[in-house]
């Protein structure tokens, strides 16, 4: 029989102050499993209870553990991952030439739908699929990846993916310009406290 757990994007990190290892309470955790998306399956057993009944037990606690992503309630998949971790669960090695999830390299993409190019910068990880998460489809470069096809469907020119470049760059150094301003303009309101 298997048990369905289900679970929604984001990305789990915890965050360690100068050590391998994240206390809570009497255990301890080196690894958390990295998890994101879709539905997962475990088969039933007393392994897959007890990580049900662990997730459970950390949402008093949640704040607590510093995941990353700013959530207004827990969300169960770090939940289920920190758990899992707990458990001793180890998960399969995941292939990145299969599929790459697009924010866990924001900013470090080589993106060429024309080149066939969907690679990390500076490394030797390509893919054939990148997963871009639903919160970045509105961003400039998956915007320029969808222009630089249609034009390509079309019989475009060279000229119409020049423009597309010069159109979403522009857009894409506006962002960057935009959020580095947010960021500023955050962080001076936490030193003179703001609200």
């Amino acid at each position: 029989m298997i048990s369905r757990v289900s679970v929604v994007f984001c990305l789990l990190m915890i965050k360690q102050a100068g050590s391998n290892t994240k206390t809570l309470g009497k255990q301890k955790v080196s690894y958390v499993v990295g998890l994101h998306g879709g539905v997962y399956y475990m088969r039933k057993s007393k392994r897959c209870d007890a990580v049900a009944e662990t997730a459970k037990a950390l949402v008093p606690r949640y704040k607590e553990y510093r995941f990353k992503g700013n959530f207004a309630t827990p969300g169960d998949e770090p939940l289920i991952a920190l758990s899992m971790a707990l458990n001793d669960c180890k998960p399969i090695p995941h292939d990145l030439r299969g599929i790459l999830c697009y924010w866990e390299y924001v900013g470090q993409m080589r993106l060429s739908i024309t080149g066939g190019v969907a690679a990390v910068k500076n490394t030797e990880i390509r893919t054939d699929l990148l997963h871009w998460g639903t919160r970045f489809t509105i961003t400039p470069l998956y915007r320029k990846q969808i222009a630089d096809l249609r034009t390509l469907e079309n019989g475009g020119s060279r000229t119409e993916l020049l423009l597309n470049s010069m159109q979403y760059g522009a857009a894409e150094t506006c962002g960057q310009i935009d959020r580095f301003i947010k960021r500023a303009s955050n962080k001076l309101k936490r030193i003179f406290r703001i609200k």
